[in-house]
């Protein structure tokens, strides 16, 4: 038996989305036992590369919520532009009667923005740590620093926040293959590592040296300006006796 069903497209976004996307030239089509959503998924502040995490999700009668599994397409990590859903009604639901509503929710890929790759951080200085996404804005977060993959010390705790004020410990040590590790609650299942950054003196060595070499070389300069006084000649006479000569 085939199954009976009323398709009623609800197209929105989760919480989680940026207020600067949305969706447009939603469009749906029925094909004997499989239904099409097409959707254009749109990225406002074009930011390239940019990916959404889309599940496709059918409410029943209007009563019980339940993400739908026999779907290929546009699902999973998207990036913004024109795509589509195609959903297998007969291996989903092998006997079902009534109506279903659909909702496609479209949550950004949780991802740390600062640091960025190759960032440069002076320790006693103060910096923003950075992220958007995965619906961390909605969860409790907890920052930890890593260093060689080794844990260092928790940074903060941060709750519906996307950013934090870190500030560095004048002595923690200088050098590459750092990174901030970002962890989440079984909300959003949030686990993930920054790029690598590095931490270095708050005054570099070498300019700690210049007051040094500076005066060293106004030292040398003045010497060889100034070598000391001349010496003073004094006048003998003229019968005067010379070692060597008779």
């Amino acid at each position: 038996m085939k199954p009976c069903f009323l398709v009623l497209l609800i197209l929105f976004f989760t919480s989680s989305l940026l207020p600067a996307q949305e969706v447009t030239d939603v469009s749906t089509r029925i094909d004997g036992e499989y239904v099409t959503i097409f959707y254009t998924l749109t990225d406002n502040e074009q930011m390239a590369g940019r990916l959404y995490v889309v599940e496709l999700y059918a409410i029943i009668n209007q009563t019980d919520t339940v993400k739908l599994t026999k779907v290929e397409g546009d699902v999973g990590e998207v990036q913004a532009g024109e795509n589509y859903i195609q959903w297998n009604v007969k291996e989903e639901f092998e006997r079902f009667r009534g109506s279903l509503s659909f909702e496609v929710r479209a949550t950004p890929v949780f991802v740390i923005t600062r640091p960025a790759e190759g960032s440069k951080f002076n320790r006693g200085g103060s910096y923003f740590l950075k992220w958007y996404g995965g619906g961390s804005h909605n969860d409790s977060l907890v920052l930890e620093l890593y260093r060689n993959d080794e844990f260092v010390a928790v940074i903060d705790t941060v709750a519906d926040e996307d950013k934090v004020l870190w500030h560095i410990s004048p002595k923690l040590k200088v050098g590459k293959g750092y990174r901030i590790r970002i962890v989440g609650t079984d909300k959003t299942h949030i686990d993930e590592f920054s790029s690598e950054f590095v931490i270095r003196r708050k005054i570099p060595f070498w300019a700690q040296l210049l007051p040094f070499v500076a005066a060293s070389g106004v030292g040398v300069y003045y010497l060889i300006r100034n070598p000391g006084p001349k010496p003073t000649r004094i006048p003998l006479p003229d019968d005067f006796p010379v070692p060597g000569h008779n």
